[in-house]
């Protein structure tokens, strides 16, 4: 590999480890990888450019699963409260398919909000006696992967259908895009490679 700055490479490992570099390297290595010879006319700056170009595309990615993972969120708030017991139909078991899945769903819940240090959860805990805050604080609380079980595990077709529509796509597309968008998300989090 070649350092047209040997002291700005020296920096830039001092703040991102060798094997994270690795990773963005491996394209350029020649056959056989095991080797870890580089093509000839590799260059570290072009590493750190693609690795700065994954970084920025993790934050434009993470940034619009977001706004769906909110999305999802409200909408299945509102789909389970008008169906079943108002803020506390997500615990109807009516509403699930499967009752192991539920089970675990409710037992994230109840961790969820048990652990929960934020203002609106001490809030709740202060002035009522309920075991579990309405699904509009509890599913504040949930990851997106939690979020997606619930959705997936909905036993009403009326309601994955309502939540796909919401977004533009037949349930059963976009209960497989949420599970990709769900591993994609968590790429972006941990600053792994994209």
């Amino acid at each position: 590999m070649n350092f047209r700055n040997e002291l700005k490479a020296e920096r830039i490992l001092e703040n991102i480890s060798y094997n994270r570099l690795s990773n963005y390297w491996y394209p350029f290595l020649a056959e056989p990888k095991e080797d870890e010879l580089f093509k000839p006319g590799v260059e570290f700056g072009t590493i750190f450019k693609i690795y700065q170009f994954d970084s920025e595309l993790r934050s434009l990615v993470f940034n619009a699963i977001e706004q769906i993972e909110v999305a999802l969120r409200t909408q299945l708030i509102y789909h389970l409260s008008h169906q079943y017991n108002g803020g506390y139909g997500f615990m109807e078991f009516e509403a699930y398919t499967s009752l192991e899945t539920y089970l675990r769903s409710m037992v994230k819940v109840q961790e969820a909000v048990k652990a929960s240090k934020q203002p609106f959860i001490v809030k709740f805990k202060s002035n009522y006696t309920n075991q579990l805050p309405p699904a509009w604080k509890c599913f504040e609380l949930l990851t997106f992967r939690s979020l997606y079980s619930l959705y997936k595990n909905l036993k009403d077709t009326s309601n994955k259908r309502a939540i796909g529509d919401h977004f533009g796509l037949n349930h059963t597309v976009f209960v497989s895009w949420i599970d990709t968008l769900v591993y994609v998300r968590n790429i972006c989090a941990h600053h792994s490679r994209l």
